[in-house]
């Protein structure tokens, strides 16, 4: 059976905005390739089909390009859409795209099997990172309509004062410098005059953002009719390497990290700020990935899975000393990554592990032959394998938790759990820090 791919994991970056004509506009999209079955699709060769379409995510095929990648050793992979080879839309090139009358979508297919067998994977809202490049093109046009203007205004003022020995260009610099240091500190009124000194509007408006940049340099230039020359200098980087200041977001697992820099754990305060996240599902459900399980299942590695809707009954094979006969009471169990579940016609979602919930599966012998004490310092949340006809017991007390509808049993740090019953007791849930 054909493994659909699927992407379970997807940021897109702008990469750069072209301000060279040999730098072509491009944005990265970055995600994780998995099987049908939620495992990574590891250092595998695959295609990917990117497309662009206008109005609707159904809507007018604007750019579609091909790439072919392959994934790294966590099913990672990232390509630069704009850069592909083109495979159609009513666009010419990917930088021919009027990002100006959108809404744009990005939709993604891929063929796990390095060709060109798409499988539609999904379609997402291009927001603010690419109309980037739209906004590129009006900021440059924005430039030259200043620097154009400075340079009128400087060759106005040479002109007039080119026969006045007394007015040099140096004590012009001198007097506006000076007046742009009032305009920064006094009121509005300071601003007009300095539109008529200068007699351009624009070099008014300069000084107005100098005002709301509280910055000393720009205040000193804000009058200066040589404008255009600092303009200049400002657009001219030192090293004209329009790639080398630009970084990579990345996300793995629980952890965003950017590229010759830092990182942040998104569940370092708690897991249960994650979207969805309740006692029951601790990591939330906004990134899991649905499941139906029609008998035997085995839980990949560096997921949880957590099933939402099953039979009274399951097995876990393997578990305990019989058949792993496991009750799905009082709530739904969680399975950590590596155990196997069968007897299990259920539905349920995979979660990627954090370093904060430890799912456990521990075995009570009947007759309280053994016991499991809660680690100090941490609270365990019991899922399942306890009801009213198999009871458990808190540091010695049979607990009767069922006089209303129950949900997660709480085990606080330092109880005694056994099993006063007369049959074996396998018991989910999972440990969490007290704090």
């Amino acid at each position: 059976m054909k493994k659909r791919g699927l992407l379970v994991l997807a940021l897109g970056l702008f990469l750069g905005i072209a301000a060279e004509a040999q730098s072509p506009p491009a944005f990265s999209y970055q995600a994780v390739a998995t099987d049908n079955q939620g495992a990574e699709l590891r250092n595998q060769a695959i295609g990917i089909r990117a497309s662009i379409v206008q109005g609707s995510p159904s809507g007018t095929l604007v750019w579609s390009e091909t790439h072919a990648v392959s994934t790294d050793e966590f099913g990672l992979f990232t390509i630069s859409v704009g850069e592909g080879a083109g495979a159609g839309g009513s666009a010419s090139s990917f930088g021919a795209i009027n990002w100006g009358t959108g809404p744009y979508y990005l939709r993604i297919e891929m063929d796990v099997t390095g060709g060109s067998s798409y499988i539609f994977v999904g379609v997402s809202p291009l927001l603010s990172v690419p109309y980037s490049l739209y906004a590129s093109q009006a900021q440059q046009a924005s430039r030259a309509a200043v620097a154009d203007s400075a340079l009128v205004a400087r060759q106005a003022i040479q002109s007039v004062y080119a026969d006045s020995s007394s007015w040099t260009l140096e004590s012009l610099r001198t007097l506006y410098a000076d007046s742009a240091f009032h305009a920064r500190r006094a009121d509005t009124a300071y601003l007009s005059e300095l539109a008529i000194l200068a007699a351009n509007a624009m070099i008014a408006d300069l000084a107005t953002n100098a005002l709301s940049a509280n910055s000393t340099n720009f205040a000193s230039y804000a009058g200066v009719a040589q404008y255009a020359d600092i303009a200049g200098t400002a657009l001219d980087d030192d090293d004209r390497d329009s790639q080398n200041e630009l970084q990579t977001l990345s996300i793995s697992r629980d952890t965003i990290r950017i590229s010759d820099g830092n990182f942040i754990s998104m569940n370092a305060v708690s897991p249960f700020n994650a979207p969805g996240a309740t006692l029951d599902f601790p990591e939330g459900t906004d990134h899991a990935f649905y499941l139906y399980i029609f008998n035997s299942y085995t839980v990949p590695a560096g997921r949880n899975f957590y099933i939402t809707a099953s039979q009274s009954e399951i097995r876990l094979p393997g578990v305990g000393n019989g058949t792993g006969r496991h009750f799905t009471q009082p709530s739904l169990p969680v399975i950590p990554a590596g155990f196997a579940v069968s007897n299990c016609r259920c539905t349920g979602f995979l979660v990627n592990q954090t370093s904060q919930i430890n799912p456990v599966v521990i075995v009570l012998q009947p007759n309280n032959q053994n016991s499991y004490q809660v680690p100090f310092g941490r609270y365990l949340v019991i899922k399942s394998g306890v009801s009213p006809a198999f009871p458990i017991s808190y540091d010695g007390t049979a607990m009767d938790f069922y006089s209303t509808a129950v949900k997660a049993m709480v085990a606080p740090s330092g109880v005694v759990l056994r099993n006063p019953g007369a049959e074996e007791m396998i018991i989910t849930g999972y440990l969490k820090n007290n704090n």
